[in-house]
């Protein structure tokens, strides 16, 4: 089947078989595994390829997924290895039964409520973490892994854009922007604290900017907008001159890289994942999903600004990721075809223009 005729729902089971292609997963052979943020992106993809591995390999899996809504496990995950439990938010206490692994993926990912909303941007992250640590401590789990973000390596120094995972660039804690990537250290921080205070086996994925098949329909991140404008045909606006540059990960990849730390990741230390191919721009990324959409779309600019619509300060970051690669892990899946994936992604989930 091509992608032309390849229905949504298999676009997200191919990615989910992708996501672990050639890994290993047999050391989760009749585990339990929670995942936070299971309705999201990330922790959506890595859930399904769970399950999908589980039942072509004969793992028995048994999966733990807190919810807001517990109905939404049922329809995104109709598996009856799959229980969903509640759990009200990252501010309130995690209450789930216990698990052999763990991946906290939930987080406050918009842009707009990191400046509109920071002080809850903030704790949900430290809170949500702390929740999700303590929860592990009471299970004695066997590895958890939590989701942070390359925006904690702050803006690098001039001419210096490449980060490992001991590198450190600059934040300005007074900005209401600031509350995402200093929540997310003290996220990590509070891990480090755990694996060495309580010798909790607790690591940390540092995500590049992460896209591919699973995109809400209505995500306000920039890759989501340049997708829709592309399948639309409409003009891509970028309300910056699109000069920061970073790297990305396909989702894919992304669930891969989750399944190598929970198998070898040490401990209180972060991993960088990201794709160290793709550093580009932003206008270069626009220029891609124009190029690719097929529909005669182009870049414009309109020039509101970083203030209007919650954007990072402008830098220059491309995540080294050789510290994950010696673990066996590398990403495989490229820009382009993250590219090209969410774009078939929104042809088949957007309703017609």
């Amino acid at each position: 089947m091509d992608a032309l005729t390849e229905p949504a729902p298999a676009l997200l089971d191919r990615t989910a078989d992708e996501a672990f292609a050639g890994l290993d997963a047999s050391f989760l052979r009749g585990a339990s595994v929670l995942v936070t943020g299971a309705t999201g992106l990330v922790g959506g993809t890595f859930v399904r390829a769970l399950l999908r591995a589980s039942a072509r390999n004969g793992l028995g899996l048994r999966l733990v997924l807190p919810m807001r809504r517990c109905a939404r496990a049922a329809a995104l995950f109709p598996d009856p290895c799959v229980r969903a439990v509640e759990w009200p938010g990252l501010l309130a206490p995690l209450e789930a039964p216990p698990a052999d692994f763990a991946v906290h993926a939930a987080a406050m990912t918009s842009s707009l409520d990191m400046v509109r909303r920071p002080s809850e941007t903030l704790l949900a992250a430290f809170e949500g973490t702390r929740s999700f640590l303590e929860w592990a401590r009471g299970c004695a789990v066997r590895k958890a892994v939590l989701l942070s973000s390359l925006e904690t390596y702050g803006v690098p120094p001039p001419g210096s854009p490449d980060m490992d995972e001991t590198s450190s660039g600059s934040l300005d804690p007074m900005s209401p922007r600031s509350s995402y990537p200093e929540g997310k250290r003290a996220a990590e921080a509070l891990c480090a604290a755990y694996a060495a205070q309580h010798g909790l086996p607790v690591c940390v994925a540092r995500l590049a900017q992460t896209f591919g098949p699973g995109a809400e329909p209505g995500d306000r991140r920039a890759f989501a907008q340049f997708a829709r404008a592309a399948v639309a045909g409409e003009p891509i606006v970028l309300h910056t001159a699109g000069r920061t540059a970073r790297n990305y990960c396909h989702v894919a990849d992304a669930a891969g890289a989750i399944l190598a730390l929970l198998g070898a990741g040490v401990p209180g230390e972060a991993y960088n994942v990201a794709d160290e191919a793709s550093y580009v721009t932003v206008r270069e990324l626009a220029e891609r999903f124009a190029a690719a959409g097929g529909r005669g779309s182009r870049v414009v600019f309109d020039g509101a600004g970083e203030a209007a619509f919650g954007y990072a300060p402008e830098l220059r970051i491309r995540l080294l990721a050789g510290k994950l690669a010696a673990l066996g892990f590398r990403a495989r899946l490229d820009l382009d075809r993250a590219v090209s994936d969410l774009l078939d992604w929104y042809r088949r989930t957007l309703p017609p223009s």
